[in-house]
């Protein structure tokens, strides 16, 4: 999902890192590189937001507009922005268009993020870490923010009002997240290109085996084009696999798809740092495409992204050594729970 928010970049952030009960606030430049510890924290960062108080108050008076407002809202602005970038149907899982997931997703977004800037004036890293993890997945740059920042306001213009305040309020929250975003997204694409053999945007792959698991499931093992290895990664990331397609949505046609899947760990020693693997319940276009797709079909790739990962865990191992450990998971929610547990094992 292309989050929300932009306007004009902000030229810093305002930011509070939290680490072993302690807080720092700092004003972080977004060319600024952080520091490995800051990084590996990044999850637990509080970020501040600049917002005025008379917009805060501008916002707080006329968010009930979008709440009531519901889903029309956010299908509006869809309309509107693919109306204008027909392309970015390719970006956008157009099956959740479809029945209505996104713009659900987009709705709550833009309300937890207005109303932790009107009750807090803070929004929780934790928040967001999922979603630009997902954004680097996808190579989002900086420049879609300014898109998505211009739909979002000319939605709020076109079905509440034109009033100069009120557009210029919502544009200084709007701003004050989009900075958030792109300081939080640009420290993940410095920690991807730093890991060897990893690669940031799309990478050539061919489909060089598949294995049946169940009626349903399947495992697919997929070889870089260029030869080249592929990073080792951390349990609970997962790989973007982008498919050719040639669909009709309903905010027009579309030929291309992303999805995420998340990433198996190889079978044995010979196969570790040559191939990515993934397991696919067939489900879905893209699912459904893969599942029929020939060996040595061609895909393009993402690198390792991810937070949900057992980072943290070893505190609790260390402390209680004996602690017993029990993973749960349903349907094909085993892939990662059954990586978390050979790691353990391992």
């Amino acid at each position: 999902m292309l989050a929300i928010w932009t306007n004009c970049l902000r030229s810093q952030a305002r930011i509070s890192s939290c680490s072993a009960g302690a807080s720092v606030a700092f004003t972080l430049p977004l060319k600024q590189q952080l520091s490995s510890q800051q990084r590996s924290f990044a999850a637990n960062t509080v970020y501040k937001f600049s917002v005025t108080p008379a917009h805060i108050e501008t916002v707080k008076a006329t968010l009930p507009l979008v709440a009531n407002a519901g889903t029309d809202f956010t299908k509006h602005f869809y309309r509107r922005l693919f109306a204008a970038h027909p392309e970015l149907q390719n970006v956008f899982n157009q099956t959740n268009q479809t029945f209505g997931g996104q713009p659900k997703k987009l709705l709550k977004t833009v309300a937890v993020a207005a109303q932790a800037a009107i009750e807090t004036g803070e929004l929780p890293g934790e928040l967001i870490e999922g979603i630009c993890q997902k954004h680097c997945s996808l190579n989002i740059q900086p420049e879609a923010y300014k898109v998505v920042g211009t739909h979002l306001l000319g939605t709020i213009e076109d079905l509440f009002t034109t009033d100069k305040a009120v557009i210029d309020a919502w544009a200084d929250l709007y701003g004050d997240i989009q900075s958030v975003f792109v300081t939080r997204e640009s420290e993940i694409y410095q920690e991807t290109a730093a890991i060897p053999n990893s690669w940031v945007g799309k990478r050539k792959f061919i489909l060089a085996d598949k294995v049946k698991l169940s009626s349903g499931i399947a495992r697919f093992m997929f070889e870089p084009v260029d030869g080249q290895p592929v990073p080792h990664f951390t349990p609970g990331k997962f790989t973007t696999v982008w498919a050719s397609v040639n669909e009709e949505g309903p905010y027009g046609h579309y030929k291309e798809q992303p999805r995420h899947y998340t990433l198996n760990l190889p079978m044995n020693d010979d196969e570790d740092g040559k191939y990515l693997f993934i397991s696919v319940k067939k489900d879905g276009l893209v699912s459904s495409l893969l599942h029929t797709a020939a060996i040595g079909s061609e895909f393009e790739l993402s690198a390792p992204f991810g937070c949900f990962v057992m980072s943290g865990s070893e505190k609790l191992w260390l402390a209680s050594a004996d602690a017993p450990t029990v993973f749960l998971s349903a349907g094909i929610g085993i892939t990662p729970g059954k990586m978390y547990y050979h790691c353990c094992v391992n």
